[in-house]
């Protein structure tokens, strides 16, 4: 922990290096994808169970998990026909619902996603940027627990 202060107070301290733009990375593709996030609305007793059943339910489904932010969980499933992604897609969400007794809002959508890494020397992201999260968003913020909802 004191190696990690030393290094933040030099980089904090060190203006010339901060000012430099660095050379931005990017390594993305546009392709045709399945998305569903699940917000997890557990309480703390519960959240651990619920994170990992629905992280095994996708794993099992063939899914690729992009992790989880604040209790939102993302996941990824491609390489299908739009139709089979649309099942997929449906299937995934409600299964994940039903799996950890409906503790949770999901959203789901198919369509052209920026799969990939993001960034620069300083900082990399790697994942899926979906073009109508704002969408998405805003129907986990209207929906009720349980409720699974195709934007």
């Amino acid at each position: 922990m004191n190696k990690l202060l030393q290094v933040f107070r030099y980089h904090r301290s060190n203006k010339e290096h901060l000012a430099q733009p660095s050379a931005p990375i990017t390594g993305a593709s546009a392709k045709l994808a399945g998305i569903v996030f699940v917000y997890l609305t557990a309480n703390s007793s519960t959240l651990g169970s619920d994170l990992g059943g629905a992280v095994r339910l996708a794993v099992k489904g063939k899914a690729r998990v992009f992790g989880m932010v604040a209790g939102l969980l993302q996941f990824l499933i491609e390489d299908e026909s739009t139709a089979t992604l649309e099942d997929r897609c449906k299937c995934l969400a409600d299964g994940i619902l039903d799996s950890i007794g409906g503790r949770g809002i999901a959203v789901w959508t198919v369509g052209q996603c920026s799969i990939g890494c993001w960034g620069n020397n300083e900082c990399l992201n790697y994942g899926v940027l979906v073009p109508n999260f704002q969408q998405l968003m805003t129907a986990i913020g209207s929906g009720r627990p349980g409720q699974a909802i195709r934007v």
